[in-house]
C-alpha cells in the first residue's frame, strides 16, 4: 500500500531530523529553535533533483518566521493565563 509505505518514510524522515535536531540534549523537553527546525526541513530536500534553491531559500524563511511567531503567540498566551 502506497500510503502506509509513505507515512512510513515520513516517519522514518521526521525520526531522523528530531534525533539531529536533538542530538547531545539527554532531557524530557530537548530545545529545537525555529531556525533549526526550518534548516532540518530544508536540508532534507535541498538535494532533490529539480529543486529551485531561491524557492526553498524562501521556504525555510517562511517556515522560521512561522514558528517563531506561533511560539511567541503561545507564550502571549499562556503569560495572560497566568496574569488571570
Amino acid at each position: 500500500n502506497d500510503i502506509a509505505a509513505s507515512r512510513d518514510l515520513s516517519k522514518e524522515v521526521t525520526q531522523k531530523m528530531f534525533d539531529a535536531l536533538t542530538k547531545g540534549q539527554d532531557t524530557p523537553q530537548p530545545s529545537i529553535t525555529p531556525e533549526q527546525l526550518a534548516h532540518a526541513v530544508t536540508d532534507s530536500i535541498a538535494g532533490m533533483d529539480g529543486v529551485d534553491q531561491d524557492a526553498l531559500g524562501k521556504l525555510g524563511l517562511a517556515l522560521e518566521e512561522f514558528m517563531q511567531r506561533t511560539l511567541e503567540h503561545a507564550q502571549e498566551k499562556q503569560d495572560a493565563e497566568q496574569e488571570q
